[in-house]
C-alpha cells in the first residue's frame, strides 16, 4: 500500500538516503500539508520513547525476578522505599545506551544491522521455546492419561 502513495517516477525518491526518502514523506510534500510531518516525526518519537520505557521497565524487573530466584547477582535486588529496582534499571538502562557506541563512529546502519539480528534471533528462540513447551506438555498429558478435551 505504501507503494501506491508515491509514483514510482517521482524524482524525490533519489534525491536522499534519510528519511526524507520515505514514500510517506514524499507524499506529504507532494499534497502540500506543510505541518504533517511534524505531527507524524512527534508521533513516532512518542511512540518510540513508550516502547523504550516499557523495554526498561520490564527489562529492569526480569532482571529483578531472575536475582530473586538466585539465577542473578543478589546485587539486583536493592530497591528503593517505594519498590523501584534501582540497579537493575541502571544495569538495564547502561546497557541499552550501548546502541550509541557505534552510531557516533557514522556507523548507523552497521549498528541497526547487529540490532535487527539479535532481534530476530532472539524472536526465534522465544517461538523455540514455545514450541519446546508445547510439545513436552502433550507429552506430558498423554503419559499422565489426561485428554486435551477433559481440560476446557
Amino acid at each position: 500500500m505504501v507503494g501506491l502513495l508515491v509514483s514510482p517516477s517521482d524524482l524525490s525518491l533519489n534525491l536522499s538516503s534519510t528519511a526524507a526518502k520515505s514514500p510517506f514523506v514524499i507524499a506529504i510534500k507532494n499534497a502540500g500539508i506543510p505541518a504533517l510531518p511534524s505531527i507524524i516525526n512527534a508521533a513516532i518519537l512518542t511512540s518510540a520513547w513508550s516502547s523504550g520505557c516499557a523495554d526498561l521497565f520490564v527489562s529492569s524487573r526480569t532482571l529483578y525476578g531472575l536475582a530473586a530466584r538466585g539465577h542473578a547477582p543478589k546485587i539486583f535486588l536493592k530497591t528503593r522505599k517505594d519498590g523501584l529496582p534501582w540497579v537493575s534499571v541502571i544495569f538495564c538502562g547502561a546497557f541499552s545506551l550501548l546502541s550509541f557506541m557505534a552510531a557516533s563512529k557514522g556507523e548507523e546502519g552497521t549498528v541497526f544491522g547487529y540490532f535487527s539480528n539479535m532481534t530476530a534471533i532472539c524472536g526465534m528462540i522465544s517461538w523455540t521455546c514455545i514450541l519446546w513447551t508445547s510439545l513436552r506438555w502433550h507429552k506430558g498429558l498423554k503419559v499422565h492419561g489426561i485428554y486435551r478435551k477433559t481440560l476446557a
